[in-house]
């Protein structure tokens, strides 16, 4: 990254952390601006969209670094939540099955794949992808677990 880009991305990342979020988003859109091949602005940018509850807009950022980079978990995974917030289930399913074919070892997608297999009814399958979750360190999962074990499955 460029030295002028790389100050903006810093500015940008301490907005957000400032909660300064329109700021933030406009110092995110100038780095794409001045590269648009940085998938990780364009991750961080979606996160920004995120917070603001700009759901739509933030699953083009992140589907546009996917398209630079197919081998991010973090983001096929941050893509799978925003997914969840409008409901469609089944392509968050999808997307945390990406992050988990990138990194089995990611413990929150394993956790989030459980979660939506619980809404979707999936019991059997949820308890297998939660308790990979817990295996992996997910503390959630163990209250997840409990939950199913107590409503009898």
């Amino acid at each position: 990254m460029r030295g002028s880009s790389w100050e903006m991305f810093s500015k940008g990342d301490t907005l957000y952390k400032e909660g300064r979020y329109e700021e933030a988003l406009k110092c995110f859109e100038r780095v794409i601006e001045i590269n648009p091949r940085l998938d990780f602005a364009w991750g961080i940018k979606g996160a920004v969209l995120v917070t603001m509850g700009r759901y739509e807009e933030a699953l083009k950022c992140y589907d546009r670094a996917i398209e630079i980079n197919p081998r991010k978990a973090l983001v096929w995974g941050a893509k799978g939540n925003v997914l969840v917030k409008l409901g469609r289930y089944e392509e968050a399913l999808n997307c945390y099955d990406q992050a988990i074919e990138i990194n089995p070892r990611d413990a929150e997608a394993w956790f989030c794949k459980g979660w939506v297999l619980l809404t979707l009814k999936c019991y059997a399958e949820a308890r297998e992808a939660l308790e990979e979750a817990q295996r992996l360190g997910n503390s959630k999962a163990s209250q997840a677990l409990e939950k199913l074990r107590q409503a009898g499955y």
